[in-house]
Order: C-alpha cells, then sequence, then structure tokens
C-alpha cells in the first residue's frame, strides 16, 4: 500500500500489481478488439464503509434492494438518514 495522487485519474500510469478492474478491463478490451461491438467503463463515483480494508459502495446495494423490492410488489424507500 501506497499514497496515490488525489484525485485519481484514468489517465495516469496504473499501479503495478494485479488489480480485479484492470483484469477485467484487459479481458474486455481483449474480446472487444475488431468485434462489432463496444463498452463503456463505469467506476463508482463514491464509496461508502466503516470497515478497514473492506471496499463498500451503497449504489449497487440500493440497487439490488429496490429491484428486488419491485420484484416482490413491495415499496422501496430509501432513507437519507436514521434521524428522519
Amino acid at each position: 500500500m501506497h499514497p496515490i495522487a488525489i484525485p485519481a485519474r484514468e489517465d495516469r500510469p496504473r499501479d503495478q500489481h494485479e488489480n480485479f478492474y484492470w483484469l477485467q478491463e484487459d479481458y474486455i478490451r481483449g474480446k472487444q478488439a475488431g468485434a462489432g461491438w463496444s463498452f463503456t467503463i463505469w467506476r463508482p463515483q463514491i464509496v461508502f464503509g466503516g470497515a478497514v480494508g473492506v471496499a463498500m459502495n451503497l449504489i449497487p446495494i440500493w440497487v439490488l434492494t429496490a429491484r428486488s423490492a419491485v420484484s416482490w410488489g413491495c415499496r422501496f424507500t430509501a432513507r437519507a438518514s436514521i434521524a428522519q
């Protein structure tokens, strides 16, 4: 582990270690080369979490919860804080 320049930018050189996102991107780029399709890379804009060493991104959790609620015929609500 080491500090990185903030804000992180896509045009900066990659760290010299295996990273799931870069491995996945390289795999997709390899499959896409010469094919008749394209792709878009989307990385989370914000990550929430209080556990050290664990990446927690709340957005996918909200999406999965909302999609599940809709598929079960339930109403989905997301509170911005416990005080509400």
